[in-house]
């Protein structure tokens, strides 16, 4: 199967240069209004590349039921995009690094607002848009491709990422380093000229990429990432792509369904071709049960291990001490980007109601559950 393609960045735009305009006290520069404008270029060419939620007539997955904040089950064609086509992703689309963004921008908004544009970890206009450009781009690049594992029976198909193992992928590969290295090259190189000179905005948005590279290995239920300490800033990029569970619940359930049939197709094919009315074996169903009630379970740990590692760091399972991720930012804002990743607790009880209900269906029940039922 072919590899879904490479982004391939539009010519940078002839951006007109209109005065100059006061924003908080701040100006915002060429540079700022450049990288905004590509910022929007960006999101909407990684929605024609790589694919785009059905949001028209998808709400959010929680609901009110008699005062109890209940999951209600996906619309019918939520997915269907991405399984017409395999080289669609259904999580590294356009809402994912929209949501990056979003939370990049409140991050910035809250350690503003708390310091005031005296302090020294201030965030100006101009730099609030490298790293709002930062997160549109962090994944740009995303090579993947479609394989098979060995020896399990009813295609069981996986995504993996280059470089491809070629031995037995049981558990699947985990996300490795190339996407997130050739990233930054393509985002500074889709700005045309307009970094000339400005070698440390290159910089940042280099180390803010390679930020979000999970470590070998994992941690408490959830990754850690290769987080720094200068520049500081460009952690809140690698923050921000882990950061659903943290800062907006239900936009995290979004994504660990998304994230599942992303990472292993056969769920996303099974159910749409059961759609289609098509048959599928008692194995098959079983195979599929299996990956997302385990899958459904795991995103609890998540919740709970994103809170941990970014508050108390924890230990490996060889004994290596790995620091919280607040400690590698300065005091003062780890103190507010703390009150502001104050949800992992709430994402942690979504989850486990989840669980609760997908544990108990059948194969039909979950592909109803994921906008996949059948016609009558």
């Amino acid at each position: 199967m072919e590899q879904p393609p490479r982004y391939q960045p539009p010519e940078p735009s002839k951006i007109s240069t209109p005065p100059d305009i006061q924003r908080e006290k701040r100006q915002e520069t060429e540079l700022a209004r450049a990288l905004r404008q590509r910022t929007r270029e960006v999101l909407e060419h990684l929605g024609e590349t790589f694919g785009t939620r059905n949001t028209s007539e998808t709400p959010h997955p929680m609901i009110d039921v008699d005062g109890e904040q209940v999951e209600a089950q996906y619309p019918a064609g939520t997915f269907d995009a991405f399984a017409a086509d395999i080289n669609k992703l259904p999580y590294h689309q356009k809402e994912h690094s929209e949501a990056n963004v979003r939370r990049v921008r409140n991050m910035i908004e809250a350690i503003n607002n708390s310091l005031g544009s005296e302090s020294e970890y201030y965030i100006d206009d101009e730099m609030a848009a490298v790293l709002e450009y930062a997160a549109a781009t962090h994944d740009i690049v995303q090579e993947s491709f479609i394989c098979r594992k060995k020896d399990h029976g009813v295609e069981e198909n996986v995504r993996l990422y280059p470089p491809y193992p070629t031995e037995d992928i049981d558990p699947p590969a985990p996300i490795v380093e190339h996407n997130e290295t050739e990233s930054p090259e393509a985002a500074i190189n889709a700005m045309g000229g307009l970094f000339e000179g400005k070698d440390h905005y290159k910089r940042l948005i280099t180390a803010a990429h390679e930020r979000t590279i999970n470590q070998k290995g994992f941690g408490p239920g959830t990754v850690y990432q290769h987080i720094g300490d200068e520049p500081w800033q460009a952690n809140l990029i690698a923050f921000a792509d882990v950061g659903g569970a943290a800062t907006e619940p239900e936009v995290f359930m979004w994504e660990g369904d998304e994230f599942l049939l992303e990472q292993f197709p056969f769920v996303l094919m099974a159910f749409a071709q059961y759609k289609k009315g098509e048959d599928i074996s008692d194995e098959a169903k079983q195979v599929v049960i299996k990956q997302v009630i385990s899958w459904t379970k795991s995103q609890i740990a998540w919740a709970d291990g994103r809170k941990q590692v970014f508050e108390q760091g924890f230990t490996t399972k060889d004994d290596t001490q790995i620091p919280s991720d607040s400690s590698h930012l300065p005091p003062e804002v780890a103190h507010i980007l703390k009150k502001v990743f104050n949800k992992n607790d709430e994402s942690a009880r979504l989850c486990e109601k989840r669980f609760a209900k997908r544990e108990k269906m059948t194969f039909e029940q979950l592909a109803q559950d994921f906008g996949f039922a059948r016609a009558a």
